[in-house]
Formats: structure tokens, C-alpha cells, sequence
């Protein structure tokens, strides 16, 4: 079960008992409002909007796992970083949450995105 394919309301309420996630919404608040979960605060956006600063509460930790030698270990920013990277267009459901609204993003999808190889041509080089 991957969180960014979850797209319906019965995955999404699936994922939400498995990961968490940097802001969730209080389900109590009227009218709804955002609140940390994994973040210390909420986010603290720049004069122009343009910058959003994210800090990760400390405590929130990874269950061990055979893939992190059986050793649990702290979330940090990084793994954040991968987990949003990780969603790429045409693969994930979740990158039209991102696709055109984080400055970069995109260009770094389509520089690494594997380019088709030109097959060499079949006509001999003139002489």
C-alpha cells in the first residue's frame, strides 16, 4: 500500500492508520484547520509566499526493519526530501498535488527522467 497512490477516501484512511504525515487536519476544529504531526510547528512561509520553512518534531521515530538492520531510527528532514522526490509524473497519483506548484521540481523530474535512445541510423555516411 503505497500512501502516493492513495487516491479514494478508504485508501487514504487505510495510509493515514500506517504513516504519518507532516500536517494532518483536526478533525474536531470548526471551521477545519491543519496541525503538526510530524513537524514541530506549522510552517513558517516567507513575506513573498514564495519559501515555506518545515521543522520535524523531534521523537518520531522508523520502527525497525530488516532494511534499516532490525535499528529503529529517528525520521529526519532527508527522508522527507526522498519520500516527496519519490513521487514522479506519470506514476504517482499524488504528483498532481505538486506538479507546477513547487519552484524546481518539475525541471528535476525531467533531467532525470531516463531520455529515449536515437537508434543509430542505417545510412551509411556520405563519402
Amino acid at each position: 500500500m503505497d500512501p502516493a497512490d492513495a487516491t479514494d477516501a478508504v485508501s487514504r484512511r487505510l495510509t493515514s492508520q500506517i504513516y504519518d504525515t507532516l500536517l494532518d487536519w483536526d478533525p474536531h476544529a470548526d471551521p477545519p484547520r491543519l496541525v503538526p504531526e510530524l513537524l514541530a510547528d506549522l510552517p513558517e512561509i516567507s513575506a513573498d509566499g514564495l519559501t515555506y520553512s518545515l521543522r520535524m518534531r523531534e521523537g518520531p521515530r522508523f520502527h525497525g526493519d530488516t532494511c534499516l538492520k532490525d535499528q529503529a531510527r529517528p525520521v529526519r528532514a532527508g527522508d522527507v526530501a526522498a519520500s516527496l522526490l519519490r513521487i514522479t509524473p506519470g506514476k504517482h497519483a499524488a504528483w498532481s498535488l505538486l506538479a507546477g506548484r513547487v519552484a524546481g521540481l518539475d525541471d528535476w523530474h525531467r533531467a532525470r527522467t531516463p531520455r529515449p535512445r536515437r537508434s543509430p541510423s542505417t545510412t551509411p555516411p556520405a563519402q
